[in-house]
């Protein structure tokens, strides 16, 4: 029921997106969350550190953004959640988008 939320976090509209993303990071707080907001989107990394560092976007969208990404990061060193991290590449990808983003 939630497949409709990265198309949220796509929104024009500024508070639709934080909101979409606010929801996403109140989810993934938790383990089981996180698992299932991974699950979500394949480029879930690459779309919220893009987010996370484009200066143009809304402060309220990348604060959300940003506390997706740190709920994510920091479930993802339980044993319940690496297994599927690891499925998903997750760190690979992780690794990808950072050495791709630029932080100016």
């Amino acid at each position: 029921h939630l497949c409709y939320l990265p198309t949220l976090c796509a929104s024009r509209d500024v508070v639709v997106r934080a909101s979409a993303l606010q929801l996403l990071a109140g989810l993934s707080r938790s383990v089981r969350g996180a698992g299932t907001v991974l699950q979500l989107s394949p480029g879930l990394f690459e779309g919220i550190l893009s987010v996370v560092v484009d200066h143009s976007e809304a402060s309220l969208v990348r604060e959300h953004a940003a506390l997706l990404l740190v709920n994510i990061v920091k479930n993802s060193s339980s044993k319940e959640l690496a297994v599927s991290a690891r499925k998903l590449n997750l760190y690979q990808e992780f690794r990808d988008s950072v050495s791709e983003t630029r932080l100016t």
